[in-house]
C-alpha cells in the first residue's frame, strides 16, 4: 500500500491497517479482533455487513479500533435502518478511497 499512497502523491500518515471484513463470521471476527490495534479500522463490506444481523445485534465486535460497515452493502442486505437504529458508523463507496488513502496498510478477512 505504502507505495500506491506513494504514487498517489501522498505518503501513508501512520502504520495503521485498515481491517476488510468480507464474511460474518464470529471466528473470523476473533481473529481479525486479534490483529486489530489502536489506530486502524474495521470496515464490514459484502456479506460481512451480515454481522449485524441474527444473533450478532447489539454485539460489539471485539476490535482495539473503530469498525464501521459499508452503506451500499448493508442497502443491498436490508440492513441499512438496523445500522441507524444500533448508531454504527456507516460509510459510503466515496469515502471508501480516503479510508484507504489514511492507512498504510489493508487485509482482507474472509
Amino acid at each position: 500500500m505504502r507505495w500506491w499512497s506513494e504514487a498517489m502523491g501522498k505518503k501513508a500518515k501512520s502504520k495503521t491497517c485498515l481491517h476488510l471484513v468480507v464474511r460474518s463470521s464470529a471466528e473470523l471476527v476473533q481473529r481479525c479482533g486479534a490483529f486489530s490495534k489502536e489506530g486502524d479500522a474495521v470496515l464490514f463490506v459484502d456479506d460481512g455487513v451480515m454481522w449485524l444481523a441474527a444473533a450478532n445485534i447489539g454485539e460489539e465486535p471485539p476490535f482495539a479500533c473503530s469498525s464501521m460497515f459499508l452503506a451500499a452493502d448493508l442497502q443491498a442486505r436490508g440492513l441499512l435502518a438496523v445500522a441507524h437504529d444500533l448508531q454504527v458508523r456507516v460509510v459510503t463507496d466515496q469515502e471508501f478511497p480516503d479510508l484507504l488513502r489514511k492507512h498504510a496498510t489493508c487485509l482482507t478477512w474472509k
